[in-house]
């Protein structure tokens, strides 16, 4: 008997096209006809069954329509399972029998390299091939993957690798192992750079400074490693801020390899810049404060910004001594087209001692709960002998203290702050006085929680904080949104995100409270794998995973579960990952893959 059909394609770039076969048949002459029979081809799917059937959503009896088709593909596809889909439709007996064409995405279980004398060592070659745990693997990752492998071995010294990816496919798991074997070759050595640009320090200078040579070159040049070729260049760059040259550029242009004599030769370009002195007046710095107070050092650029923040430590550095009223400015002077001076004129001020930090107007909290915020305190015996205070460190103390009060319902707390010099008549003493005026403790009237799962709603209604007659607050707000979320997020809903809204409520000093939960999609766990063990026997690390197939997947228990395997001190690397994290699936596989420590 004579059949006729028709395909639809679906590829990543056309979700849906309709091809007819060459025969009679067209598209519209199979719109209504009944199913007979869905099929798969391959017979094996990367879905169970009674998903798949779920997500098809077709089944024999049913009339066939175009759009039934179109969602059937849209729905395989956000597996993520699915690298190509096709769907033949042929007449039987004046009925459709629909196949499915597959071709499945693998997705990446283990990551190995093999055959590299360190350094790079084992973990900085499977970094660069950029594959992640779980992730789905192609033919375009491999090329970057091998492309990745190539510069970190050429940056340290193998210039003539030899990489051969291997990879074995798991179908059970939809899983692929991934194990690149490199000959690398001989590594290369440095040989004398070439060093251009305004050097204004001696060549000989630049290149002791890189310690490429070998005993001062009598036994030759060393070989090339990438941690030795940034080392070198970041002596260069010291050498220079040593010499007061702040501004100082140093780049590596190139690494030149000879091929012939397995040599590489830097090029280095060096910009020395102008001369920069950074100098004190009125009080004594050491290089060493200056270097640490003065950002100019830090970040080898001189600006305002940079500048009036090396003023504000300096100045903080002096208030913490007992020298309250420092003031510290500074000037910039052009000594020569070459060199600039900057000064900073520090003017102390007298020496303070905090006698007394007062508080007042406090009811609803103790001072103890207060000072407990504040950076301003009194001279003590063994730590502070002058006390603690400026007026930077009294202003973060009023805002600690206006939080302490908003976290509890105290919207319109005001901290007034008195500072008296020469308290008691005496000649550099301090007081603080904070006068805190507390207002209205507000309320909240209402709590409406909608969005939420019946079976879950007594369980998030006793973990909140925000409840009718209790203190208002954004922070009580903050606090009941973490934990909310922190549950579905250990429950299985990955996705969850809630809204919040609060509005004053006819009732005096009382607030509305909505909260709006979106559950969204809610995952379980499909099964657990473990991967590169070798001396270690699995029952010991299953014994340390808390997660069980077919409950909901926790995001807590993975992160426990790792942190409970490197407690065992026996791994030098414990990754984890979600194999095909983006698909929409509602099983999920969860991932290990080990590298044991040297014994």
């Amino acid at each position: 008997m004579a059949l006729s059909g028709i395909r639809w394609l679906s590829t990543l770039a056309v979700l849906l096209a309709v091809i007819p076969r060459p025969t009679d048949a067209a598209p519209w002459d199979y719109e209504g006809k009944i199913v007979a029979e869905v099929r798969f081809d391959p017979e094996y799917q990367p879905l169970p069954a009674a998903e798949l059937r779920l997500l098809v959503g077709i089944q024999p009896g049913q009339a066939l329509t175009s759009s039934a088709v179109r969602e059937a593909i849209q729905k395989l596809y956000a597996t993520g399972r699915y690298d190509e889909l096709q769907v033949d439709a042929i007449l039987k007996e004046g009925k459709v029998v629909l196949t499915f064409f597959t071709k499945q995405n693998w997705f990446i279980s283990r990551v190995s390299v093999e055959g590299v004398d360190e350094p790079p060592n084992r973990e900085q070659l499977v970094s660069a091939t950029k594959f992640e745990l779980g992730a789905q693997y192609t033919e375009k990752g491999l090329a970057e993957a091998l492309k990745g492998l190539e510069d970190l071995l050429q940056a340290n010294g193998f210039y003539s690798p030899h990489i051969q990816p291997l990879v074995e496919r798991f179908p059970d798991n939809d899983e692929l192992h991934v194990l690149f074997l490199i000959d690398a070759g001989p590594r290369a050595y440095y040989t004398r750079p070439n060093i251009a640009g305004n050097l204004r320090l001696p060549v000989k200078d630049i290149l002791g400074a890189t310690k490429w040579k070998r005993w001062w070159g009598l036994l030759g040049w060393k070989q090339v490693t990438e941690s030795r070729t940034q080392q070198g260049l970041e002596r260069v760059r010291r050498t220079y801020l040593q010499h007061n040259f702040l501004l100082a550029k140093v780049n590596l242009d190139s690494l030149s390899f000879n091929r012939d004599y397995n040599i590489v030769r830097p090029d280095i370009q060096v910009e020395a810049g102008p001369k920069v002195n950074v100098s004190t007046t009125g009080a004594k710095l050491s290089r060493g404060h200056l270097k640490e107070l003065v950002p100019v050092f830090q970040e080898q650029s001189v600006d305002q910004d940079l500048l009036e923040e090396g003023a504000r430590k300096i100045t903080e550095h002096f208030q913490s001594q007992g020298y309250f009223d420092a003031d510290v400015s500074y000037d910039v002077t052009d000594v020569s087209r070459d060199e600039e001076n900057i000064e900073y004129d520090i003017d102390r001020g007298g020496r303070y001692k905090v006698v007394k930090v007062g508080i007042t107007g406090n009811r609803y909290f103790d001072e103890l709960t207060i000072r407990e915020r504040m950076s301003v305190i009194p001279a003590g015996r063994i730590s502070a002998r002058n006390g603690r205070y400026s007026e930077e460190l009294l202003n973060r103390d009023i805002n600690a203290i206006e939080e302490l009060y908003h976290s509890n319902g105290f919207r319109d707390v005001r901290v007034e702050s008195h500072v008296e010099r020469d308290y008691g008549g005496r000649e550099h003493q301090v007081a603080v006085f904070l006068k805190i005026i507390e207002g209205p403790q507000w309320f909240v009237n209402s709590l409406d929680i909608s969005g939420v799962d019946l079976r879950l709603y007594s369980y998030i209604q006793s973990m909140l904080t925000s409840t009718e007659g209790q203190p208002y607050s954004a922070f009580n707000i903050a606090t009941d949104r973490d934990n909310i979320l922190n549950f579905y997020f250990d429950n299985g809903y990955p996705d969850a995100s809630m809204e919040v809204t609060a509005t004053a409520s006819s009732r005096e000093h009382m607030m509305d409270v909505k909260y709006t939960v979106h559950e969204r999609r809610r995952l379980f766990i499909r099964d657990v794998e473990i991967n590169g063990l070798s001396a270690t026997r699995p029952s010991l690390v299953m014994s340390r995973i808390r997660l069980v197939p077919g409950s909901p997947l926790s995001l807590s228990n993975m992160v426990l579960s790792q942190r409970r395997l490197y407690d065992l001190g026996i791994f030098a690397k414990v990754d984890m990952a979600l194999q095909n994290p983006l698909g929409q699936t509602r099983e999920k596989r969860v991932l290990y893959q080990f590298e044991e420590a040297s014994r």
